[in-house]
């Protein structure tokens, strides 16, 4: 018998929390900065504003106890210009001194039948540059179909939240939403949700319980862009201090040269620096982007006025994810930032051969999900 045949797969309690937390601590996250995110108090805060119904498995070890877990959320998106259901499945870890022993498949198994019940296919989001886990999505194990890789949504890390290379149009005009906007940001996510793969459908109801499951999130943290009378975008603006904190524990060669530059100019103007190795790191997440392509100096507008909640609020980071062809990056130009990209693939439907064939328009994942 292995040293593995005893560990226990089983859907989480909330009895498991604590051990979710440690588990959560001991998977840092590796790309341009090695981060660590802590999850407490509670590490369900975040499977809750996934989607809804969602569910977390895990791995547990007779003496080491959890060990590892993968979790899932049904959330309603558009596809191909159409409303889809599909699983995120989110929460991927192992602890470092239990991989290479299988488990890792045996994890990834305990989610799919969630699928086949639900009948929706799943959506993974993967890190660029984490060949071992692609490797194993593209050859699953028995039992777990083949995804096709339906595009890349790259992180961008705006820098210095006080420096700007240019002004924003004024033509265009930004505020807070409140409910009176809320009809017309609706009309507004619907255009703009069809034309981009994997967007959130979101109708009154589906926001409202979004909002009553995001802590530290609500309807007056969305900035409004308008020309005249005519809202042109809109973006949520998070802290989410309250139910994660990010911690550095290590920065690549190139990004620690970025670190000290940005230092060198925030200190002494009074703007949040980068923090040192095993510090906190405050960041504002951008959620729900939605701005037309064909106006990037409308979410340009919208991005500075974010930047200035980060100064106020002593986030050295605004990040907002893009697919890195859409042609809304081209609103980033006038922000210093930095990208790590991760790679999104998507189940055929159960009980279906056909891969998905990936929409025209650009590829949209809500990264402050995740």
């Amino acid at each position: 018998m292995s040293d593995t045949d005893d560990v226990v797969f089983r859907r989480a309690t909330l009895d498991d929390n604590e051990a979710l937390v440690a588990l959560a601590a001991a998977c840092p996250m590796k790309a341009a900065m090695t981060l660590c995110v802590h999850r407490a108090p509670d590490f369900f805060a975040l499977n809750r504003v996934q989607g809804d119904p969602w569910v977390v498995f895990v791995a547990e070890d007779p003496r080491a106890g959890v060990i590892g877990c993968v979790a899932g959320a049904v959330r309603h998106v558009w596809l191909r210009g159409r409303p889809k259901s599909v699983m995120y499945t989110v929460d991927f870890k192992l602890r470092p001194d239990f991989r290479g022993r299988g488990l890792a498949d045996r994890l990834l198994r305990m989610g799919w039948p969630e699928c086949e019940a639900r009948e929706v296919p799943s959506l993974m989001g993967i890190l660029a540059g984490n060949a071992p886990i692609e490797r194993r999505l593209l050859n699953p194990p028995e039992g777990i179909p083949k995804p096709a890789r339906l595009g890349t949504v790259r992180v961008y890390s705006l820098l210095l939240p006080g420096l700007t290379l240019s002004r924003p149009s004024r033509r265009i005009r930004v505020r807070r939403a409140g409910p009176a906007d809320l009809p017309e940001m609706l009309a507004l996510w619907e255009r703009v949700g069809r034309s981009r793969e994997g967007a959130p459908v979101l109708d009154a109801s589906a926001f409202d319980a979004f909002l009553d499951r995001a802590p530290g999130l609500s309807l007056s943290d969305y900035l409004l862009a308008f020309r005249g009378d005519r809202l042109v975008g809109s973006v949520g603006v998070w802290n989410q201090d309250a139910f994660k904190e990010t911690v550095v524990l290590d920065y690549r060669a190139t990004v620690s040269a970025v670190r000290r530059a940005h230092n060198l100019v925030a200190r002494p103007l009074g703007w949040p620096a980068l923090p040192e190795r095993g510090a906190p790191l405050k960041a504002l997440h951008i959620v729900h982007p939605f701005v037309p392509g064909s106006d990037p100096a409308a979410l340009t507008a919208l991005l500075h006025h974010a930047r200035r909640e980060c100064v106020g609020q002593g986030a050295s980071l605004l990040e907002l994810g893009l697919d890195p062809h859409d042609p809304l990056v081209r609103a980033l130009r006038p922000f210093p930032h930095i990208g790590v990209d991760v790679n999104c693939f998507l189940t055929a439907d159960p009980g279906s051969s056909e891969l998905p064939v990936p929409g025209p328009g650009p590829f949209h994942f809500e990264t402050a999900l995740v």
